[in-house]
């Protein structure tokens, strides 16, 4: 069975705790009135979905400068416009590095709008992964 990585073991077993094995398969009653289960996926494979699902990641250094932008706001839209105005938010450093990555990064300004949106709603939308 292939091992779980960090927080897929994590959310794996989380899993387990509030819905029982019957979530794999398939339960039936029969024509004797028995219940009856097939087993439709393994714990191998429930294994592979938690390990390869996919999310949106942003590097620590990016993260960082929108964390200084956006510190000491409260209001969502305020949030949001941090993320048009990291230029004049950060020290030129940061802002050339956020610059540097923006135009490199495809979906950049989503990526930031998303990491900013988490972090107003107190969720993690976007993980951060280290800097290449």
């Amino acid at each position: 069975m292939e091992k779980l990585k960090g927080a897929a073991m994590s959310e794996l077993e989380e899993f387990k705790k509030v819905v029982s094995p019957i979530a794999y398969g398939l339960a039936y009653k029969s024509k004797l009135g028995t219940t009856e289960y097939q087993q439709l996926y393994t714990e191998e494979d429930v294994a592979e979905y938690f390990n390869n699902k996919p999310s949106l990641t942003i590097p620590k250094d990016i993260a960082n400068t929108l964390d200084i932008a956006i510190k000491g706001l409260t209001e969502f839209e305020d949030y949001l416009w941090a993320v048009d105005e990291v230029d004049v938010l950060v020290p030129y450093d940061r802002a050339e590095y956020f610059r540097k990555w923006s135009n490199e990064e495809m979906n950049a300004h989503a990526l930031a709008v998303s990491y900013v949106t988490g972090k107003a709603l107190g969720v993690d939308l976007v993980k951060v992964v280290a800097d290449d």
